[in-house]
């Protein structure tokens, strides 16, 4: 009998035994898991903190090709402000005050240039920031005068045009051409001074538009010098092996013109050895007079021209026009004015300079 109940309490005590074991592992585990949690959200806590703590530096711009070389040096440790609304034309456009208002937020406003933002002066003067650091690319860069060499200018054509004026224009009290419906005119005469604002369609000028944004960024942010540094060298190597392939490239072409609808790429062309031939008062008006477009098919067929180079803006009905009349194809080149642009200013280029070279007659 008691060789029995001893047997029964080893039991017992065996089962006690087991059950606060396996008591204690569960609630190793619960903490376990417990303290895992917590350090997962101590540790996001800290790295929120430490976000916070190293605020982007806000970074005003205007167009396209600005935007893009800031973010293609700044990176992560900037924070763009479009001063100019996508799909804004920038030769007509004139602040706001949520525009000024941004400049106001900012540590830096980069834009191209007086020939171009006509109206940055004024806005900066407006602005209640005495610590806006203010970047002028193009000052200092040779402004190339404007010439259109505009393929359908000649005295015959003009008399024609004149002609054809009568039944195809009217002018209005306010000075503008308007077409038949009364609708405004397309245009794109924007030089100011007869100097040409594109001067970031040269790579030579991008590369001094890398150093000075790079110099700017150190000197509001300087904690962060090498990471400048590196990201400007990168962006200048790719400038430099987009320079030396198409510079050999249009250097053993016999072909050095090209046409063009609003003459854009005098940079591009200089750089290069080569001469745009614009076609401007064609794509710059709502329907282009038939002696314009007799001249144009005229040309290009003389001189077997297989394409014809458009920016964005052009218009759609006028370009179908064209490549019917012509039996030209239309290729979209990219200026790179308008922020709403999707490509960066090294993929634009490339685009650009292959259409260049693979349309020259």
């Amino acid at each position: 009998m008691k060789k029995i109940l001893l047997a029964v309490l080893s039991v017992i005590v065996l089962l006690v035994l087991f059950v606060v074991c396996a008591y204690t592992m569960k609630w190793t585990k619960i903490t376990n898991i417990t303290d895992g949690i917590k350090d997962q959200i101590i540790g996001k806590k800290e790295e929120k903190k430490k976000e916070t703590s190293e605020e982007k530096i806000k970074v005003a711009t205007t167009i396209k090709a600005v935007e893009s070389l800031v973010k293609a040096v700044g990176k992560d440790k900037v924070e763009i402000e479009k001063i100019v609304p996508d799909g804004t034309e920038i030769h007509e456009f004139e602040p706001k005050a949520q525009d000024i208002l941004k400049l106001s937020n900012a540590k830096m406003f980069v834009y191209n240039g007086d020939e171009l933002e006509t109206w940055a002066d004024k806005a900066v003067e407006s602005v209640k920031n005495k610590n806006l650091k203010v970047v002028e690319l193009a000052k200092d860069i040779e402004k190339l005068d404007v010439k259109e060499n505009d393929i359908l200018d000649n005295d015959k054509d003009k008399k024609d045009e004149k002609h054809d004026e009568k039944d195809h224009d009217h002018e209005h009290k306010d000075g503008e051409k308007h077409d038949d419906n009364g609708e405004k005119k397309e245009g794109h005469h924007h030089h100011h001074d007869g100097k040409d604002p594109h001067t970031w369609l040269s790579l030579k000028n991008a590369k001094k538009y890398v150093e000075k944004i790079k110099e700017s960024l150190i000197e509001v942010d300087s904690k962060n010098k090498e990471f400048y540094e590196k990201n400007a060298k990168q962006v200048t190597e790719e400038i430099d092996k987009l320079y030396n392939e198409y510079s050999g490239k249009f250097a053993k072409s016999n072909k050095k013109n090209f046409v063009i609808g609003h003459p854009a790429f005098a940079y591009l062309a200089n750089e290069f050895g080569l001469k745009q031939l614009s076609v401007e008062d064609v794509f710059g008006e709502g329907t282009p007079t038939i002696a314009k477009m007799k001249a144009l098919v005229e040309y290009c067929k003389k001189n077997n021209v297989k394409g014809i180079l458009v920016e964005s803006t052009a218009n759609k009905d006028v370009i179908n026009t064209v490549s019917r009349e012509t039996g030209a194809k239309i290729h979209q080149v990219y200026v790179m004015e308008d922020p709403a642009e999707s490509l960066e200013y090294i993929e634009a280029m490339k685009k650009n300079l292959e259409l260049v070279y693979g349309n020259l007659n």
